[in-house]
């Protein structure tokens, strides 16, 4: 492996860790299970793949500064992926209310990407008794009873 390449890899691995970090703080506790962490990476980095240069080095910037910003914030003074769950918690309402936009804009990417992954698990279909195919055909059922739209 090249000199460039393991550090692109080492990027995207600490990418996937500081997400899947905040992913275990954003979704309920009683949904994200161990075994989903790289099912949720999977999703995240093929989402953050497709998006511009510009984004992906976002999206990496942002990551690392959550990352190292709890390095100097009390109480943990500790890098926020090695926080435990109640301090990764805490430093992300702390960002979701920032006075800083871009702090705030990082969160809703996270909550949203976080979001994506999890209901994109089709254990977390079967447990909410969630069938799209079915809610599909129901609600072009409904559009064609109601609006009179010819949806196929």
């Amino acid at each position: 492996m090249s000199g460039s390449s393991a550090v692109v890899s080492r990027t995207v691995q600490r990418r996937g860790a500081i997400f899947w970090a905040a992913c275990e703080a954003i979704i309920p506790s009683s949904g994200v299970t161990p075994d989903q962490r790289e099912f949720m990476i999977g999703i995240f980095h093929r989402i953050v793949n497709e998006t511009s240069p510009l984004v992906r080095w976002s999206l990496t910037v942002g990551l690392v500064a959550l990352e190292y910003s709890s390095l100097f914030t009390p109480p943990r003074f500790a890098r926020f992926s090695q926080q435990p769950l109640a301090g990764r918690t805490e430093t992300l309402t702390r960002w979701s209310s920032s006075t800083l936009s871009i702090k705030r804009e990082l969160m809703k990417g996270l909550i949203g990407l976080s979001m994506l992954g999890y209901y994109a698990d089709a254990r977390v279909f079967a447990a909410l008794e969630y069938e799209p195919e079915q809610h599909k055909a129901d609600m072009i059922r409904y559009r064609k009873d109601h609006y009179d739209l010819s949806i196929s």
